[in-house]
């Protein structure tokens, strides 16, 4: 004779895990994802920022270069390579194109006569960072984002060039002989935050 099962129920029934339970295994989970998000934002945000200061620096040394360039033509010649520096003001921004840049690069120019060849900049490849030739009218060196850089020169000769950077807390004068500076990933030279400079 078979004795009743009176303990059938609770003996056949899964354990199920309490409602606590569950949020114990859940919430590790989550913090794990949400860990897992962090990280990914943070590395991208490390990259994105290593990126532009390398970008940053690589401009800032084709700055110097074309800078160089200038002071070593002064050097050899002793005037600046534009055609008549007379009508032009030291404070005034002159773009890196034209007759200053032929002369630096030693072709064919009046005011390289010897042609030495003062800068050998990279060619600008999609019209950006380096050397752009894309209009036979104007030869020109161009930044990353491929607008023109910028020059400022030491026209009077007392070995400073004046800052052109107007906002406040800039030095009026800085001790060089030649200045360049970039527009910036806006485009605009007149908007300082963004402007990449030599000095």
């Amino acid at each position: 004779m078979d004795l009743p099962d009176t303990f059938g129920d609770e003996a056949v029934k899964p354990d199920r895990p309490s409602k606590s339970g569950r949020l114990r295994i859940v919430r590790p989970v989550l913090w794990m994802a949400a860990g897992s998000v962090l990280t990914i934002l943070v590395l991208a945000i490390v990259a994105a920022t290593f990126l532009a200061s390398g970008s940053a620096i690589r401009e800032q040394a084709a700055m110097k270069s074309l800078a160089t360039g200038i002071e070593s033509y002064l050097k050899e010649y002793g005037h600046f390579p534009v055609s008549d520096p007379g009508t032009l003001a030291e404070t005034v921004s002159i773009p890196a194109e034209g007759e200053t840049v032929a002369a630096i690069l030693g072709a064919e120019s009046l005011l390289n006569p010897r042609k030495i060849r003062f800068y050998d900049p990279p060619a600008a490849r999609t019209g950006k960072a380096g050397l752009d030739q894309s209009n036979a009218a104007t030869i020109r060196t161009v930044d990353s984002n491929g607008t023109t850089f910028f020059l400022v020169m030491d026209l009077d000769g007392d070995g400073t060039t004046p800052n052109p950077d107007p906002r406040d807390g800039q030095l009026k004068q800085i001790r060089a002989r030649v200045l360049v500076y970039s527009a910036g990933p806006d485009l605009d030279p007149a908007t300082w935050a963004d402007n990449l400079v030599s000095w």
